[in-house]
């Protein structure tokens, strides 16, 4: 049937196959609220990583990730590039730990001395 519809059609009919056809499906309305959705999980990783929330770091960015692979073609370069700026900035949003309350009160204490003195 390929052979016979491109024998037929030549170059006005072009058949490919799409590993993901709900990308196809989507009309322009649909496809900007999936970009406004990636943008907003862009906002909720960052608020992750402000937080210090570990667990909501790596749940937001498997998220993103998920929805990149779902609605995104992975071979185009901006979408690698996409994905490789995410995982780089979840990795390097490991939140160190909190200060201690003992660490906390050394510093206080040395800036008043040196201020007084």
């Amino acid at each position: 049937m390929r052979a016979w519809i491109s024998s037929e059609f030549g170059d006005l009919l072009r058949i490919r196959e799409v590993d993901t056809p709900e990308a196809l499906l989507l009309g322009p309305a649909q496809q900007q609220l999936v970009r406004d959705r990636f943008r907003l999980g862009v906002l909720d990783l960052r608020q992750a990583i402000l937080a210090r929330d570990e667990r909501l770091i790596r749940s937001e960015e498997g998220a993103l990730e998920a929805l990149l692979a779902r609605y995104f073609d992975p071979n185009q370069a901006g979408v690698v590039a996409a994905l490789a700026q995410l995982r780089a900035t979840a990795a390097a949003a490991m939140p160190a730990p909190p200060p201690s309350l003992d660490e906390t009160l050394g510093a206080l204490r040395a800036t008043r001395s040196a201020n007084s003195g």
